[in-house]
């Protein structure tokens, strides 16, 4: 029989498949062990893992017949594996392990043998490990350094060295390093046997209300098998420890402990709380389970929250509740019990995913309060995956037949940016522009839909494998030029706008799609259209859409002025005092996006943050003010109070175009007074 995988079914699937004539289906390998698809897939990956790491070819699969191994494979698996089948109580008497060790590989098993056993001398740990008693005491001084972290220290006792503190710290350490501790073991040659404790744990899978994944099924059975040695070896049982409550967990560790010698109240308490904190198969939760009930409410909590942190509206709510729901029942457990969470990829998440991870942790404060504890980033990292994969699930696909498809990042997705996206849409025809997406969203996209990115704002990203660009929320000329040359490779044309349409060439592009019945009423239709559109010429007042004009003498700071701007909106009722507080905070979060160029600054935020109707105001600073101590100087407010996303879209097209023109800017800025800023507007037009 086959003994080679450390995998949960893996040597199972092993076995059949060596056996097998001929090709086997999934469907008929998952039937054979007992196991659903998606587990088979999962196993096949790992085992295929285990084989490459010992140079053997891993489990194929021919299309349309079935998964086989190859009878160099098979023949290695029945003959030449040499591993030696050995307890873990025989592990640690070991007097070699017949392996040279790279120097962190060393420090971890000079780590576990110094936990577990009762003793240790610098000439066994040298004979173990084959290196000299020189590189052990220096081994050891590093040990005993990454120890004191933990508030663990390294006592001589008349054995040898041995590793003193709390137990459970002990025991987390040993929790958080067993996989890669069990690992280095299998390198040596040596096949740890932990069948008796996975059969228990098979039984689990029949009462619990979820079988444990794969890869806590095999975390829990590698401690356990640890635990236990670590247990038998000296009197290290437990004093005191926080009581589980009644459970069929509890009821089951119960019956499964004294078949390893342990009969301790706290010892069970222990071990039921580390089975309950690991993560199961699709838990399945009775609506009678009051933790569950009330997790449902703090998960509500906690997805609104992140909602108004960072401007996301989840699609699929419900999916996300419930997933981040029976994500927090084990964390609830692993933050009541102490039990530590070592995630692997926390550095990858902070880098690759900052928003997201940002945007997590201040949306958790109900799930803290809730367990009274806060959480470590290892943890928080875990759960902003789910928020992760929910914002990528709320960005629409790409699905319309342009050649190429440009994401567009602003810091909000309302006002500017939104007028930003329309301007290059109808500008660039031939680009699918998308968004706009602020940083958190920018982040979880797939950037392979994605042939450009356009920002109105520093991206800190270096490693972006696509040309990016960034622009000013209202495009200078350049900006154009720029754009242009980079999404058609040539400079921008304006349109002539006095070219004539003819209508002839219009009928005949028409007549090539559909049959005319009437080309003289379409062709008179289509001039008295055309006429219209031409001559269409509408002029309105400026001081018909500006609401409040104001001169302000006095020198002034940037929050200053941002409440004498507001003061007016804020008067008739337009904004209530929410409306400039989210403006400072959106200020803070994100810097200056506000800037318009020209010496303006469109202070604005979002209809929720306390709009009651539509207020909009223009205020002239004498002395220039400046924000958050950057160089750039500002005399122009223009307030704007939106009462929706899209009412105020093409006054505020016009408006920023109008603050383009240099010279009617610099006119703006040189008004002495009020009535002068008055009069200047009330002669300006503009083409709505």
């Amino acid at each position: 029989m086959i003994q080679f995988s450390n995998q949960k079914h893996g040597n199972a699937l092993l076995n059949y498949l060596a056996k097998a004539q001929n090709p086997t289906t999934l469907d008929t390998l998952a039937q054979e062990l007992g196991i659903s698809r998606r587990s088979l897939y999962y196993v096949i990956h790992k085992v295929n893992d285990e084989l490459n790491k010992s140079g053997l070819d891993g489990i194929s699969n021919i299309y349309g017949e079935g998964y086989y191994l190859d009878s160099t494979t098979i023949n290695f698996l029945k003959n030449g594996n040499l591993s030696k089948k050995i307890t873990t109580t025989e592990l640690f008497n070991l007097d070699s392990l017949s392996i040279k060790l790279n120097k962190h590989e060393r420090l971890l098993v000079l780590s576990f043998f110094l936990i577990t056993r009762n003793g240790s001398s610098i000439n066994y740990l040298a004979n173990l490990l084959d290196i000299s008693r020189n590189t052990v005491i220096s081994d050891l001084t590093e040990v005993k350094s990454l120890f004191s972290k933990e508030k663990l220290m390294i006592s001589n006792t008349n054995k040898g060295k041995i590793i003193v503190g709390s137990e459970l710290i002990k025991r987390n350490w040993a929790l958080l390093n067993i996989m890669e501790f069990m690992e280095i073991i299998s390198n040596s040659k040596l096949k740890v046997d932990n069948s008796d404790v996975e059969t228990l744990l098979e039984e689990l899978a029949t009462i619990d209300k979820g079988a444990l994944t794969n890869e806590s099924f095999m975390l829990i059975a590698a401690f356990l098998s640890w635990y236990f040695t670590y247990l038998k070896i000296g009197n290290r049982h437990l004093k005191s420890f926080n009581s589980f409550p009644k459970s069929e967990i509890k009821i089951w560790v119960s019956h499964f402990l004294p078949k390893f010698g342990i009969a301790n109240e706290y010892e069970n308490d222990f071990i039921s709380s580390l089975i309950a904190s690991q993560p199961h198969n699709g838990i399945t939760l009775s609506m009678e389970d009051h933790l569950y009930n009330q997790l449902v409410a703090v998960s509500k909590k906690i997805m609104i929250d992140f909602q108004s942190n960072s401007n996301i509206i989840f699609k699929q709510k419900e999916k996300l509740i419930i997933d981040l729901t029976q994500h927090l029942y084990t964390t609830f457990y692993r933050a009541r019990y102490g039990i530590k969470f070592k995630n692997p990829i926390l550095n990858q998440i902070i880098k690759n995913y900052p928003q997201t991870f940002k945007y997590t942790k201040l949306s958790l404060k109900p799930f803290l309060k809730f367990i009274g504890k806060n959480l470590s980033d290892d943890e928080i990292a875990l759960i902003a995956t789910y928020f992760g994969g929910n914002v990528r699930e709320n960005n629409n696909e790409i699905t319309n037949n342009v050649s190429k498809n440009a994401a567009v990042v602003c810091n909000s997705g309302i006002g500017t940016s939104k007028l930003l996206l329309y301007s290059l849409a109808e500008n660039f025809t031939h680009i699918n522009f998308k968004g706009p997406f602020n940083l958190i969203q920018f982040e979880n996209i797939n950037l392979s839909n994605f042939d450009y990115i356009i920002s109105t704002i520093e991206l800190p990203y270096s490693n972006l494998s696509i040309p990016k660009l960034k622009v000013s929320p209202i495009p200078s000329e350049s900006d154009w030029n720029s754009l242009s040359m980079v999404l058609t490779g040539r400079k921008r044309t304006q349109p002539n706008e006095n070219k004539n349409i003819n209508i002839e060439t219009l009928l005949d592009i028409i007549s090539l799609h559909c049959r005319i019945e009437n080309p003289t009423a379409l062709k008179k239709d289509l001039q008295n259209y055309i006429y219209k559109f031409k001559n269409k010429n509408v002029k309105h007042k400026i001081s018909q859409i500006i609401k409040h004009s104001a001169f302000i003498s006095k020198n002034v700071n940037w929050k200053q002025a941002i409440n004498i701007s507001l003061a007016p909106l804020l008067n008739d009722s337009s904004i209530t005092d929410k409306y400039e507080t989210a403006i400072l905070e959106a200020l803070n979060k994100h810097g200056n996006y506000m800037n318009i160029g020209n010496g303006c600054m469109l202070v604005h935020s979002k209809p929720t943050d306390g709009v009651k109707k539509l207020g909009t105001g223009i205020t002239v600073f004498k002395n220039a003010f400046t924000v958050f101590d950057k160089p750039t100087k500002f005399n122009v407010i223009i307030t704007l109070a939106p009462i929706d996303n899209q009412s105020h879209q093409t006054f505020l097209r016009e408006l920023l175009n109008l603050l383009l023109d240099k010279n009617w800017v610099a006119k703006l800025k040189n008004v002495n007074s009020t009535d002068e800023l008055i009069a200047m507007i009330s002669m300006t037009n503009l083409s709505l």
